[in-house]
């Protein structure tokens, strides 16, 4: 009986390790907001649309032309930082500038209509040559600032196209990382990775499992 409790705990232990190292890696997983297939994002800058972001790629894919105000929330969880905001498609035939700032909070306090830079993060005119937009919002003039990335937080970003006659498409990505230092593993190979190490763990538990249960219970030898 004793041999059988000690092959139990020790099978109970090594399950625990096994899940705990299992935790080790981070899954990124993607998320994407398009409007032509979610809705219009809100113009209401004291109701703005809230994103549901994750670790990994976020996407929103907008058009905008003068009048057509987007306001939005990204939350990046505990843990996290915002590291890019990837500029990953733009199309306008002939205005090639939209708009894009950032303010703290689930609102944005800066009315349109009479904007003022000093009470953003930051803000940016970006062009369709453009790939990481957020060090360029962090150094624009007037706004409170920020150093390249973002940490933890509420967000609200505002975006629009001034144009009065050209409709622009533009797709952003909001690229969130952890800030630990697990091994982080893409949504395309998140699946293979997650199943190869379940596979791995399980054979050695079953092994581990067999090899114990046979030394708590030896086979008897016939004379």
């Amino acid at each position: 009986m004793q041999n059988k409790k000690q092959a139990k705990q020790v099978y109970v232990f090594l399950l625990l390790i096994s899940l705990l190292f299992m935790g080790v890696v981070s899954v990124t997983a993607d998320t994407s907001y398009d409007e032509s297939i979610d809705g219009d994002l809100s113009g209401d800058r004291l109701a703005p649309t809230v994103l549901s972001v994750t670790a990994g790629n976020n996407r929103v894919t907008a058009s905008s032309v003068r009048g057509d105000l987007e306001y939005f929330v990204v939350t990046v969880p505990a843990g996290h930082q915002l590291k890019q905001v990837l500029l990953e498609a733009y199309d306008s035939t002939a205005d090639q500038t939209a708009f894009i700032a950032v303010q703290s909070g689930t609102t944005f306090t800066v009315d349109a209509a009479s904007p003022s830079a000093s009470s953003l993060l930051g803000w940016l005119h970006f062009t369709s040559s453009m790939t990481n937009l957020l060090p360029s919002m962090g150094s624009s003039g007037g706004a409170i600032g920020f150093d390249n990335i973002l940490p933890a937080g509420d967000y609200t970003f505002w975006t629009q196209q001034t144009n009065p006659t050209d409709v622009t498409t533009y797709r952003l990505n909001f690229e969130i990382e952890p800030l630990a230092t697990a091994v982080t593993v893409s949504h395309t190979n998140a699946t293979a990775v997650s199943t190869w190490l379940v596979t791995l763990m399980l054979s050695g538990l079953i092994l581990i499992s067999v090899a114990l249960t046979r030394q708590a219970y030896p086979a008897t030898v016939s004379t």
